[in-house]
């Protein structure tokens, strides 16, 4: 006899979650309906539908930038208020230059990119300075490699948060049993 979990539907709460990659999500809420997941051997299958809350706090994000360092910056600040996200670090040249950016989030073929509205270093515009060590803080997030669909409806940045609304979609089997 076949052993699966079947429901209405599922939820999971998550906490202090390391993402492939290596950003932690502080929480996050999935939420499965009407699931079917085999639990000898485990496997989500193919086809499964799932909304997701994630909850990413500015520290997680500063925190994952220090760990990564990005075109060798370090000493990361970063703040997510209004709407934004503002990420500045310390480039080491003949004496540390503060390079920063302001801008938002986009979420595109399976990756959380941080997309800057504008560019500083040393506190004036140096785009051309900026831009090729900042390029390198992306992405915070990349499933393009997970057998996952994810289709973001919302993104708020806002009191030291990011909240992720999506939608995601398994496009394989999890894992999967046969190569």
């Amino acid at each position: 006899m076949e052993e699966v979990i079947r429901a209405t539907e599922l939820g999971i709460r998550l906490r202090g979650l390391v993402l492939p990659g290596g950003l932690r999500m502080a929480s996050g809420e999935v939420l499965f309906d009407n699931p079917l997941i085999a639990v000898k051997p485990f496997q989500i299958p193919e086809g499964t539908v799932c909304h997701t809350v994630l909850t990413f706090l500015e520290e997680d994000v500063q925190a994952f930038l220090e760990a990564k360092r990005p075109g060798g910056l370090s000493g990361f600040r970063v703040s997510a208020k209004e709407g934004e996200l503002t990420i500045v670090g310390i480039a080491r040249a003949l004496v540390p230059i503060e390079v920063g950016a302001i801008g938002t989030l986009e979420f595109s073929d399976g990756r959380l990119n941080f997309v800057p509205r504008r560019l500083e270093a040393a506190g004036i515009n140096a785009e051309a300075f900026a831009k090729p060590v900042l390029s390198k803080v992306n992405p915070l997030v990349d499933l393009s490699g997970l057998p996952l669909h994810a289709e973001v409806s919302s993104i708020d940045i806002a009191s030291g948060r990011i909240v992720l609304n999506a939608r995601v979609e398994t496009t394989a089997a999890i894992p999967r049993l046969e190569p």
